[in-house]
């Protein structure tokens, strides 16, 4: 395979946010399963697109909420490179959308296998005149169309379609192999290509994971470069394991990731290995598997440690293994902690790092000499396994030392604390009936202490948790239902606290916080909010991600939500608030396009929509053309809605309308004119 770039683009759900299909089903009995998926799969009789071949994406990445179940190609930033069918058989699905995969195709092989191409930037015929009729005669643009077996046949080297940049992400085209509701990972099961470049191990994130452990003196995460010499950590105690590797030699490598991973200590060993995965069982798995909220010091590390009560199907532990945990005992010799990975070449990097317990002397670290910035003053809390959860405390006076932080109940428990740079840092077994955040210290002027409410609830895989507060203005509860979580772990449900709009958002009460917001889910918590003055259409459900407020309201029930009820599913915790919508989108002018690429010549009619409130509702904002709604695709990560017939409007001058509506109901129109030549 030619050396690796990073490739942008974002997948989702297949099909995301399509709203209707056509013809036949077929029988849905008949459909492969995963039970009947096959251990191999033949070669593909052709190429997707024509070479070079340069693979900017791979099988097992992370992406929100699930893995990337294909590879991406590079295109080289441009739209329209010709795509062919990789088999014989027939289109099975066509899919036009703004939103995930945007325009796709899905081919049903004579093997019994599906192809999936994906981001196209349209169709080459008769599929083409196939999708479009569809759209002209609804008017829609969003379409998940299922023709009949006979219907739109195809053999492998036709051209089918031009590759784009339709969904998300920049221009690439994306392809998976399954069979059923099982993707194949298609450098496997499939697409063969030359590949010399060994996968690089770049670092390892060590984790204590209990309140006497320590890495390297602290007991925060500690990480370390792996070059080819071994270097030495000292560790007591227990820690975990997260590798930063990629697959192939890139200058942008990080989401690229490798076939398989593994570590390898004192006669065990944990792998993820990348050949297949489930879309109905696997998908949330992502969020365990992959450090995707900073549990770690590397943001999308591969966690190489699985735990007693949860392990991903794509992860083997020999006999005996302790889920991928590290273990230095006082007087322990010094052992090598071996990581690999591996391509689906079979190209493999090893490296390693020696271990050894402390001497005397070296159990905490000394204070770091360069000072990172530091969060807003208070407490925060990681949980970890079992009883034990990672605090933390920012704002602490200067010259502080003998620094203690824990938890305070029926007991209280204390731990030394380490500096990391920004914050002091402690692992605590929670005691019964925890209710206080305490930190200690001394400075030169006395003792220092700082005490903080904190109200901390047990959740467990195997029951349902509901997390409530209430005040004048509002009631709110999250539910967590059984599965939700991973492991046993402790959630910190804060006080209700005010909640501040912006110029689109009026505040609305309060808002309501279940952190910590990083913590992985395996199924969707539900929040709900009841106001209690009442409400309306335009009042929804908010998610603080960052610095901005995001929508994540379910489809509107008009009566609840006069009664002030609002709810949705969501994948994180964190903070969450109700405001009213209360500005339209706006409208820039609109006007005409030549989309030219080195095979089609496309007219189109766009204007950009700018909303700061709810987000634009793609299947109520459209064009009208002298008089006739137009199927209108509404392209989110630009902010553009566009018209984008299959043939040019006839020549002359036209007259249009412009609807814009958002998740909340509010309306904004324009209207104008413009001239076809």
């Amino acid at each position: 395979m030619p050396s690796l770039a990073l490739c942008l683009g974002l997948s989702a759900v297949w099909f995301g946010g399509c709203q209707s299909r056509t013809e036949s089903q077929g029988d849905q009995s008949q459909a492969p399963s995963a039970a009947s998926a096959p251990d191999h799969l033949p070669p593909l009789d052709h190429l997707p697109i024509d070479p070079p071949i340069r693979i900017t994406a791979t099988f097992g990445e992370y992406r929100r909420a699930h893995f990337h179940a294909g590879v991406d190609f590079s295109t080289d930033l441009r739209v329209g490179r010709p795509v062919y069918a990789p088999v014989n058989g027939y289109v099975e699905r066509v899919g036009t959308s703004g939103t995930g995969f945007g325009n796709s195709l899905r081919l049903h092989a004579q093997d019994g296998r599906t192809i999936l191409l994906a981001h196209l930037d349209g169709f080459d015929e008769p599929i083409a005149s196939y999708a479009a009729a569809v759209q002209e005669s609804s008017g829609h643009y969003e379409q998940d169309l299922v023709p009949s077996a006979d219907r739109l046949p195809v053999h492998a080297g036709q051209r089918i379609a031009w590759s784009g940049q339709s969904g998300v992400g920049p221009p690439h085209l994306h392809m998976e192999i399954r069979w059923g509701e099982v993707a194949y990972n298609p450098l496997r099961f499939g697409l063969s290509l030359p590949d010399s470049h060994p996968p690089l191990l770049h670092r390892v994130t060590l984790e204590p994971v209990d309140d006497t452990s320590y890495v390297a003196g602290s007991a925060a995460p500690r990480t370390f470069a792996l070059g080819p010499r071994a270097d030495t950590v000292v560790i007591q105690g227990r820690a975990r394991a997260w590798l930063d590797a990629a697959d192939g030699v890139s200058e942008a490598w990080a989401r690229v990731a490798p076939y398989t991973e593994s570590i390898d200590w004192n006669g065990e060993q944990v792998e993820s290995r990348f050949d297949r995965i489930s879309w109905e069982t696997d998908m949330p798995d992502v969020e365990w598997a992959y450090d995707a909220t900073g549990r770690s010091a590397l943001g999308q590390a591969l966690a190489l440690w699985i735990a007693d009560e949860y392990r991903p199907s794509m992860y083997k532990a020999s006999r005996g293994a302790a889920g991928g945990v590290v273990t230095v005992r006082p007087g322990d010799p010094p052992r090598p902690l071996t990581l690999r990975a591996g391509d689906a070449a079979g190209n493999t990097t090893e490296r390693q790092l020696v271990l050894r317990p402390p001497r005397e002397g070296e159990h905490l670290s000394p204070l770091p000499r360069r000072r990172r910035a530091a969060a807003a003053r208070g407490f925060d809390m990681m949980p970890l396994a079992g009883p034990f959860v990672r605090l933390r405390y920012s704002g602490a006076p200067p010259g502080l030392r003998d620094v203690a932080l824990g938890l305070e109940g029926k007991s209280t428990a204390l731990r030394p604390a380490t500096f990391d740079g920004a914050r002091w840092v402690a692992v605590v077994r929670v005691p019964l009936g925890a209710s206080l955040f305490v930190a200690t210290g001394r400075t030169a002027a006395g003792t220092w202490e700082a005490r903080v409410p904190a109200r901390l609830v047990a959740v467990s895989p195997q029951s349902e948790a509901v997390l409530a507060r209430e005040d004048s203005t509002a009631a709110f509860r999250l539910v967590l239902p059984s599965e939700s979580v991973f492991i046993p772990t402790f959630l910190v449900v804060d006080s209700l606290r005010p909640a501040r709009g912006t110029p689109s958002l009026a505040t609305i009460g309060s808002a309501f916080s279940v952190e910590p917001s990083s913590l992985p889910l395996r199924r969707p918590a539900r929040i709900e909010a009841t106001l209690r003055s009442g409400g309306s259409e335009r009042h929804g459900l908010y998610h603080l991600r960052g610095a901005s407020w995001i929508g994540v309201n379910t489809p509107r029930d008009s009566a609840a939500s006069n009664r002030g009820a609002v709810s949705a599913q969501v994948r994180t915790l964190g903070r969450f608030a109700v405001f009213e919508d209360v500005a339209a989108p706006r409208i820039a002018a609109a006007r005409t396009a030549r989309i030219s690429t080195p095979a089609l010549q496309r007219w189109a009619l766009q204007c950009r929509v700018v909303e700061g409130g709810s987000g634009v509702d793609a299947e109520r904002s459209y064009f009208e053309v002298d008089g006739r709604r137009v199927p209108t695709e509404y392209d989110l990560e630009r902010g553009i809605l566009r018209w984008r017939p299959l043939h040019p409007p006839a020549a002359g001058t036209h007259a249009y309308r412009v609807i814009a509506v958002d998740r909340a109901g509010n309306e904004s129109q324009a209207t104008g004119r413009f001239v076809a030549r």
